[in-house]
């Protein structure tokens, strides 16, 4: 078996040029004993019997009786499109049994500054999808964001990711700005600018002309059509209105005014009574009794 393993990671590393992450034909990390990681001198103790790999104190050490540790099969490794350097040390040939660990320049420097191997998988790396497009992505451990081609995607190896089904991206068709969609359901989210988009590794976003939660409206009185989204609030075009579809806007109507007011409270303008009356009049009746003989002029004593 581990043969075959060894062919079959020879021909992804052929097809795809990233090495798959595996341990070395060491008949070492498949023995109990104690072992040295060579960029740190942390001793680890091994159980083959049990399968129990543990990190040792000093003190633990020394209750074994103080055994020369063997170094332990390590290799270095790093993601193409990512500059950190990571070590992964193999005590037996399935993934639960390796240690892995982001080097610093000390340890590397203590290892001998060995060339690290590119890798498809690295432990720690987050693998997802958003539900606005079928890219997927990848954070790795020191949070380096990358769009994965399918060629990576087959490298990692790990067959499964995480669905952010309820979260993605849009962009309208009528708008250029980008939307970071948190909850595409509940209509949450927020405009992003080309470095919150670049930061995300630019994910693809999905093109619509409206967006769940959002509002075409009127204000009362107002010809004018705005639109109120999760990026933006503003007034529409007639183009960018017809882009969308058309929609008939929802016409926002004020409260019923609460102040008190008469003829008085114009400064002797007929014309502001009057604009007033007219106002309100449609939606609540004469709610400041401007107009006593219901003749529908206000004031009639302004105008003179």
């Amino acid at each position: 078996m581990k043969r075959l393993g060894a062919i079959l990671a020879a021909a992804i590393v052929g097809l795809t040029g990233a090495a798959v992450v595996a341990p070395a034909a060491n008949a070492a990390i498949y023995s109990s004993g104690v072992f040295s990681i060579p960029y740190s001198g942390d001793l680890y103790n091994v159980n083959a019997s049990s399968g129990e790999i543990r990190k040792l104190t000093f003190a633990e050490w020394q209750s074994l009786g103080s055994p020369a540790p063997r170094p332990a099969p390590t290799e270095f490794k790093k993601y193409a499109w990512s500059p950190t350097i990571y070590a992964v040390t193999f005590f037996g040939d399935q993934r639960s049994e390796w240690v892995w660990a982001k080097v610093t320049y000390d340890q590397w420097q203590r290892a001998g500054f060995p060339a690290p191997s590119t890798a498809g998988w690295i432990e720690g790396t987050y693998f997802y999808k958003w539900a606005t497009s079928p890219e997927l992505f990848a954070i790795a451990p020191d949070g380096v964001y990358k769009k994965l081609t399918a060629s990576e995607w087959a490298q990692a190896q790990v067959g499964t990711f995480n669905n952010r089904s309820n979260e993605g991206f849009f962009k309208y068709s009528w708008d250029n700005t980008i939307i970071r969609m948190t909850n595409i359901a509940g209509g949450s989210g927020y405009g992003i600018n080309y470095n919150q988009w670049a930061a995300e590794a630019f994910p693809t976003p999905q093109v619509v002309g409206r967006v769940p939660g959002d509002t075409v409206y009127q204000n009362y009185r107002d010809p004018n059509i705005w639109y109120a989204g999760p990026a933006f609030n503003r007034i529409l075009t007639a183009a960018e209105w017809r882009a969308m579809g058309s929609p008939a806007p929802q016409v926002r109507t004020p409260n019923r005014p609460t102040d008190s007011r008469n003829c008085d409270s114009f400064g002797g303008s007929w014309r502001a009574a009057q604009d007033t009356f007219e106002y309100w009049f449609p939606l609540y009746g004469d709610v400041y009794g401007l107009d006593g003989n219901r003749d529908g002029i206000a004031c009639n004593a302004l105008r003179g």
